[in-house]
């Protein structure tokens, strides 16, 4: 197999972006590290979003007919009335027929619609960022594992309403048989058959008496790469669903979620979920609306739209890929430091006046614009690859999550990060809708907070800026306990509380499952052999990344924390979290042992460089280059206290990270 120097890999990522970005990057330079993400530098030139100036004619249109113009937002039910709502009226979006030839003369005929028919024109910006084997042996106490830590097992009311949870992200728009879709992602599947597993009591296929809710799926994330002769290029798959979104794609998806919703039934209950977000350099974090840029702020208006229609929205506060550092929670998740929108702010949002009862009764309420969620190991502490100062009040388990697939038999991807715990959050505000439909939205979640188990630290994301006082710990969200807190102070319910058992802080048993898994043809890697200068110095993790010249290795020992991974890279807003490597990976602490089997759904996939990291301790496994479906057992190592342990490679597109299922005695 062909091996690539980390220089050729640096020169390989640099041309992938170049082909893919608009805005054309600098050569390789003889000392280079890897750039910081400029947020100019996600605009696509393919897809303009304008504010128009006159909302009661329909959106301009440049001269020629090369573009293709539309509302960015449809029509919902406003105060009986079909239309636009008016706070999402002015915004106007533009696709290019041939995103791969935008002509001078293009850009000129749209420019010129500035500023007599549209008071603002920016591109829209590709930031939104959503696996015989080891994983065929142990997905099974896996799944069983992930529905017990997560509180499941709820009995549905036959004669309540479903509350209609909506799976926003990169499955095909489906409001009747979601699950099915696998798509060309797995994110969105896995999901939404984790939904089906929660809140179906494993049976049933998201819509039914049988549920808790209606599950549908509505895509946000439509875009994937096409490989051609000479490279890639971006397309947008409505049939099968994307692998990643834009900006203006995330606020089309929610909104349009929401409008269905208003004209289908109002009576029910909405939960959306956003297992997706933005790196905080591309906006979101501005102190006026005004100055956030036209695709951040037509998101932040959609969500203010579905608030003031009393929707919750659940949102990911974010991993962390591997690569350069990070830090703070991702887009939408990081606005729970803002205020959910009053009555007056709703009445001029939406061009009437909304129900009151979508409103908490007094401002004592605790009522964020958005509820981020964090995902927690089985033992409380964060996982692995949780964002610096990212930690939200709420949080889940959220650490090696499976569910079955539409197939029966069959699993879905193996899941570890926020997008998980986004969905058990979900999956737990909807169990308690259901059961008590009168509730407001922020007396839902506040029953979530209040019967989660205090793990004793706090929240680095919180609304304070409010008369409500903010949540002082992170709490572990149990779909049972909120239930029966629920039923107990604000019911009776129709079913009766049942008994919730106390999330176990042991990892699963894994025992009988890894006895199937046979690694005859397994390569070893001794960790206590290894001599001091294998072993990496601590200040790996510092991330000091440069390279001395084209001819030398990286002086930093980490050359896979060199690379920006391609859901950080300025183009890409992808699913939390994304694709892993090594999806079941077990360290069982009593044996020192580390069985590593990687993925196999791509052949043709490579990993360079694989690197341990526990904790602060780095070490090399003296392997250069890891192929899909590769195994390895790594002994002697020793974790010391650390509970967090992850593998860390370089791949021809950036750096990726892969938490590991860490087996306690």
């Amino acid at each position: 197999m062909l091996t690539h120097s980390p220089l050729q890999r640096l020169a390989l990522t640099v041309a992938l972006l170049t082909m893919l970005s608009p805005t054309a990057r600098g050569a390789v330079s003889s000392v280079t590290v890897e750039a910081p993400v400029v947020a100019g530098d996600a605009a696509i030139d393919w897809q303009w979003i304008g504010l128009q100036n006159e909302t009661s004619t329909p959106c301009p249109k440049p001269s020629g007919s090369r573009w293709l113009v539309a509302n960015l937002f449809v029509p919902a039910l406003n105060g009986g009335v079909t239309s636009v709502p008016a706070a999402l009226r002015p915004f106007c979006v533009y696709t290019h027929v041939s995103p791969d030839n935008v002509t001078t003369a293009d850009l000129a005929a749209l420019a010129a619609l500035k500023p007599q028919q549209l008071s603002a024109l920016e591109m829209d910006s590709l930031s939104v960022t959503p696996a015989g084997q080891l994983e065929d042996a142990v997905w099974v106490d896996l799944a069983d594992h992930f529905l017990s830590q997560a509180g499941a097992m709820i009995q549905a009311d036959p004669n309540a309403p479903p509350t209609h949870l909506a799976i926003v992200d990169t499955a095909e728009t489906d409001s009747q048989n979601a699950y099915l879709n696998q798509g060309n992602s797995p994110h969105g599947y896995t999901l939404l058959n984790m939904a089906r597993a929660l809140l179906c009591n494993g049976s049933g296929n998201g819509n039914g008496s049988d549920c808790a809710a209606d599950v549908t799926s509505r895509l946000a994330m439509p875009f994937r790469l096409q490989s051609l002769g000479t490279g890639n290029r971006v397309v947008r798959d409505l049939l099968d669903g994307g692998e990643f979104g834009s900006v203006a794609e995330a606020a089309r998806g929610l909104q349009g979620e929401v409008a269905f919703w208003s004209l289908l039934n109002h009576d029910n209950r909405l939960v959306l979920n956003l297992s997706l977000g933005w790196d905080p350099v591309f906006g979101g974090g501005e102190t006026w609306i005004t100055d956030m840029p036209l695709a951040v702020r037509a998101v932040y208006r959609a969500i203010v739209d579905a608030r003031c229609r009393g929707v919750l929205v659940v949102a990911a506060a974010g991993n962390d890929p591997g690569g350069p550092a990070v830090s703070g929670p991702l887009y939408p998740a990081g606005w729970e430091r803002r205020p959910a929108p009053d009555l007056t702010e709703c009445g001029a949002a939406l061009g009437y006046l909304p129900w009151s009862s979508h409103f908490p009764p007094s401002t004592s309420t605790y009522a964020p614009l958005v509820y981020a969620a964090s995902g927690v190991q089985v033992d409380g502490n964060p996982l692995a690859n949780q964002r610096a100062s990212a930690s939200a009040p709420l949080a889940a388990f959220a650490d090696h999550a499976v569910a079955e697939g539409a197939t029966p038999g069959s699993p879905t991807a193996v899941l570890t990060g926020s997008s998980v715990a986004t969905l058990v959050v979900s999956s737990a505000a909807a169990v308690v809708w259901h059961h008590l439909p009168s509730l407001r939205a922020d007396e839902v979640m506040d029953h979530l907070y209040q019967a989660g188990d205090d793990l004793g630290r706090s929240p680095a994301v919180a609304l304070t800026k409010t008369s409500a006082s903010p949540p002082p710990t992170v709490r572990r969200v149990s779909l049972c306990a909120a239930r029966n807190r629920a039923c107990a102070v604000d019911g009776p319910c129709s079913v009766p509380p049942s008994p919730c058992s106390s999330w176990d802080p042991t990892p699963p048993d894994l025992s009988t499952a890894l006895e199937l898994a046979v690694f005859e043809d397994a390569d070893e890697v001794d960790l206590s052999l290894k001599t001091a200068e294998q072993v990496l110095p601590s200040d790996c993790a510092s991330r000091s990344l440069w390279l001395e010249s084209e001819e030398s290795d990286p002086a930093d020992p980490c050359p896979d924390l060199q690379f920006r991974h391609l859901g950080r890279s300025p183009w890409r807003t992808e699913p939390q979290p994304g694709s892993n490597f090594c999806p079941s990976c077990p360290l069982n602490e009593s044996s020192s042992t580390l069985l590593l089997e990687t993925d196999d759904s791509d052949a043709s996939a490579v990993w360079y460089d694989p690197v341990l990291i526990l904790c602060d301790d780095s070490y090399t496994l003296g392997v250069s280059e890891l192929a899909a479906g590769d195994v390895l057992t790594v002994s002697g190592i020793s974790l010391g206290g650390c509970t967090r342990a992850w593998l860390s490679v370089t791949t021809e597109r950036g750096s990726v990270s892969s938490p590991l299922l860490i087996l306690t005695p």
